[in-house]
């Protein structure tokens, strides 16, 4: 899910990136959209000099915590959405 409208350039390349780590079977899908995030934050800064959360913090993982196969814990979807206060 989106929270802001992201230019397409960077949505692209968030999403692929979160799907190439969601299928690698490596980390949950939590952990896929940090990395994504990460590694769209390092090329917003390479890119533009800078890491506005425009380019990489509009998405989030919902999760419905009363069906939890999507996180095999809270705390790993709480750390992504910290993200942007720390980076």
């Amino acid at each position: 899910m989106s929270m802001w409208s992201v230019p397409d350039k960077e949505t692209k390349e968030l999403m692929v990136e979160f799907y190439r780590n969601a299928l690698s079977g490596k980390i949950n899908r939590c952990q896929a959209l940090r990395q994504a995030a990460l590694k769209q934050m390092q090329i917003s800064k390479d890119r533009y000099g800078h890491t506005n959360p425009l380019y990489w913090g509009a998405f989030v993982f919902w999760v419905n915590l009363e069906n939890s196969m999507y996180c095999e814990s809270l705390d790993s979807c709480q750390v992504f959405a910290t993200i942007s206060l720390n980076g």
